[in-house]
């Protein structure tokens, strides 16, 4: 198997009429090294059936067979693999699995990861939700503002909080409304947390809805809200030298 997997690659290039047949028994060898093999290089065949092949493959139990399936139609770009990747997303099962089944040296802004994540956070489990919200804020994809937004009114503080976390990456104007709008919050966490995501961000909003905060009941909240005011004036007072 070993010896085989090292040989794909160069298969891939033995013309359409001899390689797409050979992949296509590859796909089903029994060691999954072949497999993967062959699935990384099942594109460079020009297989029509390519994209249908591998999101098939999605539902495969072993996720290294996983992860290469859904970074192949990631890598492939093209409108079909992006629209099937996002249909077999659907599922937020599914989804999950192939966002874990990521290897961690894999870059957090791959496409393949960004639309799982997508996906995990248009559902309602809320452990799931909150940790899929912190991880789709890592890979800084402005796609994932909207549905950010769309969680900010979120019944659950916990789903609130993390919204607010997620959205202080982002140096949007949509992302500093949302602050501002969350230092009215009544979880305390999710007014401190906005606090500090508004530091170095200038809208003249800020220090009067911060000061607002100075005496709030909360410690952290009342800690943040001054420290907040602090950085907004002598950011202001360096800017008018």
């Amino acid at each position: 198997p070993a010896i085989l997997s090292a040989l794909v690659p160069s298969l891939a290039s033995a013309g359409e009429t001899l390689a797409i047949p050979l992949f296509h028994k590859l796909l089903k060898y029994p060691d999954v090294w072949v497999r993967r093999a062959a699935i990384e290089s099942l594109l460079d065949t020009k297989d029509p059936k390519a994209v249908s092949i591998l999101t098939r493959l999605l539902n495969d139990t072993a996720p290294v067979i996983l992860y290469t399936a859904s970074a192949a139609l990631s890598r492939e770009g093209g409108t079909q693999a992006r629209e099937a990747l996002w249909k077999a997303l659907a599922a937020p099962q599914k989804a999950t699995r192939i966002a874990s089944a990521e290897p961690v040296f894999v870059s957090p802004r791959s496409e393949t990861k960004v639309l799982s994540l997508l996906r995990i956070v248009q559902q309602e489990d809320m452990e799931t939700l909150v940790r899929a919200i912190w991880v789709l804020s890592q890979t800084q994809d402005k796609r994932a503002i909207p549905i950010l937004l769309s969680h900010r009114k979120h019944s659950r503080g916990e789903v609130r909080a993390a919204v607010t976390e997620a959205l202080g990456i982002y140096r949007t104007q949509e992302s500093t409304d949302a602050l501002i709008d969350a230092l009215s919050d009544l979880v305390a966490e999710v007014r401190s947390s906005a606090l500090y995501n508004l530091r170095y961000r200038m809208d003249a909003r800020i220090i009067p809805a911060a000061q607002k905060l100075v005496a709030d009941t909360d410690y952290r909240t009342r800690t943040e809200a001054a420290a907040t005011v602090a950085i907004q004036q002598r950011t202001l007072a360096q800017a008018a030298r």
